[in-house]
């Protein structure tokens, strides 16, 4: 039986999550018709809010995008659309959702049958998320249709408003103090976390973050990857970076004493940038180029450390 969707594609995100979901959404809307709630507001004038997501994500929608985090389904709508989205997936199974972790590890919602597959974000990128969404929404019966000249005209000035904001950000005291805002998060991050992981695993005990003037070092696994912020200019983020860098020994760094020059393994860059509207973090200059908070990145450089140590 055909059905009459309202929506081709309804993206349900944490708040963390918009500038993602809104970089996706400006992939897709010229093609299908998409539903994502930062943009509808006029949709819902008028309406009782849990009523109208209940229909949306209930039914409405062709396809349910979910950019999943565990603190997705706790705030008020986004507790709606997964009710929404579980009775609908109770009754029809979960054929119409795709499922996208965008936190760092990945997790999936405790709920998803095990036989579903979810997109890997930080391997495929942004453009293969639109890719796979484009499919899915075909699979299903939906049309993609030709943008027409209007909507290809608003979708460059949006870009063009961004990109603009991106250079503003940059070239701003204000992305100066946020960048250092940020690598300070990072190190209570990783402190924390390092703390955490030695306390909780008896074979992970020595494994600990110094704090050596402008550096950090993750050490205590056999290897040793230090971190640091090199901001350039009070007014601009120009030639500034977060390098990382892995050794197989005790690297030169302000306060230790070396006797022996240690072989660098990895090296890796971020700029840290503005990557939506309102929304900033870290973004590597190679590889997918995903951004991260400062928590993320924390969470992605232990775990890249604890990999390279687990092949000792």
């Amino acid at each position: 039986m055909s059905v009459d969707y309202e929506y081709d594609v309804a993206f349900s995100f944490h708040s963390t999550d918009e500038a993602l979901a809104t970089e996706l959404n400006d992939l897709l809307e010229g093609r299908f018709k998409t539903f994502l709630y930062s943009k509808k507001q006029e949709v819902l004038a008028g309406f009782d809010g849990e009523e109208k997501f209940n229909a949306i994500f209930g039914a409405q929608a062709r396809c349910v995008v979910v950019l999943y985090r565990p603190e997705w389904g706790e705030t008020p709508f986004t507790r709606i659309e997964q009710t929404a989205i579980r009775n609908r997936g109770y009754e029809h199974g979960y054929d119409f959702s795709l499922i996208i972790p965008t936190s760092t590890p990945p997790a999936v919602p405790p709920w998803l049958p095990k036989t579903r597959l979810w997109f890997g974000l930080s391997r495929f990128g942004i453009k293969g998320a639109a890719a796979v969404i484009e499919a899915r929404v075909q699979e299903a019966g939906g049309e993609p249709r030709v943008e027409t000249v209007a909507a290809r005209a608003a979708r460059y000035q949006r870009s063009a408003d961004l990109q603009e904001a991106k250079r503003n950000f940059r070239e701003s005291v204000l992305g100066v103090r946020e960048a250092k805002l940020a690598y300070e998060r990072l190190t209570e991050s990783l402190t924390s976390k390092c703390a955490e992981i030695a306390n909780s695993h008896q074979h992970l005990q020595h494994l600990k973050l110094t704090k050596l003037q402008e550096f950090r070092l993750l050490s205590g696994l056999g290897l040793f990857m230090s971190f640091c912020w090199r901001g350039m200019y009070a007014n601009s983020l120009a030639e500034s970076s977060l390098t990382v860098d892995l050794f197989d020994n005790v690297p030169k760094l302000p306060g230790l004493h070396v006797w022996e020059n240690a072989r660098r393994l990895q090296a890796l860059k971020y700029d840290y940038e503005l990557v939506g509207h309102d929304r900033h973090g870290y973004v590597e200059r190679s590889g997918d180029q995903r951004d991260l908070t400062a928590e993320e990145l924390a969470d992605h450089l232990l775990q890249l450390y604890m990999d390279r140590c687990a092949k000792l």
